[in-house]
């Protein structure tokens, strides 16, 4: 396949994926609990309809607020298909970003034990089920509160560099780089003026030393 083949094609990928961004958003922005399969479609309160309100519901079952990363992660690889010459969707970012939400949902279901209201929607678990079923049934009988933690940003850490490609070693040059900068800054700021700047030349090998008071005391008895 050309070069220009795969552009349109990673092109045309990327303008579904913002459609579907798109009414993700709209369905979870608008999604109120009333909204069902047995409402009539024309009480359906959610914008983007009977589909957007199942949608946002089954999102919100599965995931909890967690829900609300998964049109960012849509946009992410929307945009990617339109900024890179390779394919911006592969197995390895999609694994990243699914692990990422999942980490991000056991770690509302163990930050928050208690129902959680946002607007008008009551989650009775934050972290949805994914996030339930990880962190009750999984981490917290085994690792209690602070393994559980460390598990999970682990995963967050790992799911990040799955979808972002982020390189350790890249970054460790990035934080030497900026701290070279930072420190040209730094001696450029506190850097005397050219008059401060500016001695009078000494000789090479020439200390100089006080006068005696013998030596005042001549200089004053004979003066030239």
């Amino acid at each position: 396949m050309s070069d220009a083949k795969d552009k349109v094609i990673r092109e045309a990928v990327g303008v579904l994926l913002l459609a579907f961004t798109g009414l993700l958003v709209i369905s979870l922005a608008t999604y109120t609990p009333v909204d069902s399969w047995n409402t009539e479609a024309a009480k359906i309160a959610n914008y983007a309809g009977l589909i957007g309100a199942f949608i946002a519901k089954w999102l919100f079952v599965v995931l909890g607020i967690t829900a609300y990363l998964v049109p960012l992660f849509c946009l992410a690889f929307a945009i990617g298909g339109f900024r890179h010459s390779r394919p911006a969707f592969s197995w390895f970012r999609l694994s990243g970003g699914v692990l990422f939400v999942i980490a991000c949902a056991s770690m509302s279901a163990v930050c928050f034990d208690a129902p959680l209201t946002i607007g008008d929607i009551e989650f009775s678990a934050p972290g949805g089920w994914i996030g339930n079923l990880i962190s009750h049934d999984v981490l917290l009988p085994y690792l209690n509160t602070g393994g559980s933690y460390l598990i999970i940003i682990t995963l967050l850490i790992i799911s990040l560099m799955l979808a972002t490609d982020l390189s350790w070693s890249k970054f460790y040059a990035f934080l030497e780089k900026l701290g070279s900068y930072l420190l040209a800054l730094k001696n450029a700021a506190y850097k005397p003026s050219g008059i401060e700047s500016k001695k009078r030349p000494r000789l090479k090998g020439h200390t100089p030393r006080a006068s005696s008071p013998i030596t005042k005391i001549s200089k004053a008895l004979n003066p030239k």
